[in-house]
C-alpha cells in the first residue's frame, strides 16, 4: 500500500499511526496546538503529541506534524511514509524545522534516513531516535541536524534552532534544574520504608513508555516489561508486575475487546489498585493523555482509583508517591490547569515532561542512592541534543 501510495506522490498515515495534526486540524489523537514553524515527522504517536504539545507551550507552535506508524521505520517497510513526509515538509514553505522522531528504526532504515536527509534536504533537523545511544549523524549533515534520544531533549534543540537568543529562557518553562529535581525527589522518598524499593509505571503511551525504559535502564539497571527493550526482561505475565516494572497499557494484550486506555481507564485503574498492594512498591508513574480522541476527563476518571491505592497503602502503614506527566495544553477539550488542578488536589506530583518524571522515578525509588555521575550523564545527554 505505501508503495503504491508512493507512487502517485500520496501519504499513508500508518498502520498504527495514531496521531497527525494536518492543516491544522487533528487526526486520530492529537492536541490542539498552535500554528507555528516547526513540522513533526513521527513514527510514534506519543511521541508525536509530546512534542507538539512543548512546542506549542513554548510558543514555536506546529505546521504540520505527519505520523507514519511505528512499523515505517521497521526493514520491512523501509521507512517509506518517513521519507515521503521529510520531503513534504522540506517543500513546506511554512516548515523551518523538522523533527524526526521515532523509536529506534532498524539499522539499515536509520541509515536510510539519515542519507536522505543529508542528500535531499536543506533545512534545519532535530532527529530524535529514542534510545540510550548516540548514532551517527552523517558528516555533510551536522552542521545543520542535532541528535537526540529523549522527545524532552528534541523539544530543546528545536528551541535552540528556532529562538537562540531566547532558548534558556523558553526551555526554562518546562524544566526542572538537576538540584531542583534531586531536593524534591528528597522530600517524596522521606515518608518510604526500607522495604519500598520499586517503581511501577502505568502507561497509556507507548512512546512514554519506551522512552521511561531507556531512561531508567540507563539509571537503575534492569527493568521489566510488557514492551520491553531487552527480551531477557519481557514480563512473562503482562498483568503481574515484578521488581521494578513499566507497563504499556496500550499494547494488545489489554486492547482486545475493549477500547485504548487512553480512552477507558478502567483496566489502569483495577491495575493501579493492585499495584497498591505490594510493601515493595516505592513510587508510581503515570501518563495522562488530553486531546481530542482521549477519555473526556483522563484525571478525573482516576481520582477514585487514586484515593483506593492510597487508603491500601496507608492501612498497611505506608505512603505511596504517585507522580504523572500530563501531555496537553490549555485550548484541549480537557484544558491542562483544570486536569492538573485535579491530580495536584489527589496529592500527585505533576512534571512538564515524561523524560523528567523517569529521572525523579528513579531517584525517589532509590532514595537519592544514584551517582552522581549518572544523573549528570542523563541530564547532559538525554535531555539535550548531541
Amino acid at each position: 500500500m505505501k508503495q503504491y501510495a508512493r507512487e502517485r506522490g500520496l501519504l499513508v498515515m500508518g498502520p498504527g499511526a495514531g496521531a497527525s495534526i494536518i492543516g491544522g486540524k487533528a487526526v486520530a489523537f492529537a492536541n490542539v496546538v498552535k500554528r507555528g514553524r516547526v513540522g513533526i515527522v513521527a513514527a510514534a504517536g506519543t511521541g508525536l503529541q509530546e512534542a507538539s504539545v512543548l512546542l506549542s507551550e513554548a510558543g514555536l507552535g506546529v505546521s504540520e506534524a505527519l505520523g507514519v506508524g511505528g512499523g515505517d521505520v521497521k526493514a520491512k517497510i523501509g521507512g517509506i511514509m518517513t521519507l515521503q513526509s521529510i520531503d513534504a515538509l522540506e517543500h513546506d514553505p511554512e516548515s523551518d524545522t523538522v523533527i524526526v522522531l521515532s523509536k529506534p528504526p532498524d539499522a539499515g532504515v536509520e541509515n536510510t534516513i539519515l542519507d536522505h536527509m543529508a542528500e535531499n534536504t536543506k533545512k534545519q533537523y532535530v532527529t530524535c531516535f529514542i534510545g540510550p545511544e548516540n548514532y551517527d549523524i552523517p558528516l555533510s549533515l551536522r552542521g545543520r541536524a542535532r541528535g537526540t534520544k529523549t522527545i524532552h531533549a528534541a523539544v530543546v534543540e528545536a528551541i535552540r534552532i528556532a529562538e537562540p537568543s531566547r532558548h534558556a529562557e523558553i526551555v526554562g518553562r518546562f524544566s526542572i534544574s538537576q538540584s531542583e529535581l534531586a531536593a524534591l525527589a528528597s522530600r517524596i522518598s522521606k515518608g518510604l520504608n526500607e522495604k519500598q524499593r520499586y517503581i511501577r509505571g502505568l502507561y497509556t503511551g507507548g512512546t512514554f513508555a519506551y522512552e521511561t525504559l531507556v531512561i531508567l535502564s540507563r539509571m537503575i539497571g534492569d527493568v521489566y516489561s510488557n514492551a520491553s527493550i531487552d527480551p531477557k526482561l519481557k514480563l512473562a505475565d503482562s498483568y503481574q508486575s515484578v521488581k521494578d516494572s513499566i507497563v504499556d497499557l496500550g499494547e494488545e494484550e489489554f486492547t482486545v475487546g475493549r477500547a485504548h486506555p487512553m480512552i477507558d481507564p478502567t483496566i489502569r485503574k483495577m491495575r493501579l489498585v493492585e499495584e497498591a498492594k505490594d510493601p515493595e512498591v516505592a513510587v508510581i508513574i503515570m501518563d495522562f493523555m488530553l486531546g481530542y480522541g482521549s477519555h473526556p476527563d483522563p484525571a478525573g476518571a482516576m481520582l477514585g482509583a487514586i484515593a483506593d491505592a492510597k487508603k491500601t497503602a496507608e492501612n498497611d502503614g505506608r505512603v505511596l508517591p504517585m507522580l504523572a506527566h500530563v501531555c496537553g495544553t490549555e485550548q484541549d477539550p480537557q484544558p491542562l490547569s483544570d486536569q492538573v488542578r485535579k491530580l495536584r488536589g489527589a496529592g500527585i506530583e505533576v512534571f512538564p515532561t515524561n523524560a523528567l518524571m523517569a529521572i525523579a522515578s528513579a531517584l525517589i525509588s532509590r532514595k537519592g542512592k544514584i551517582a552522581d555521575s549518572i544523573v549528570d550523564d542523563l541530564y547532559a545527554n538525554f535531555l539535550e541534543g548531541f
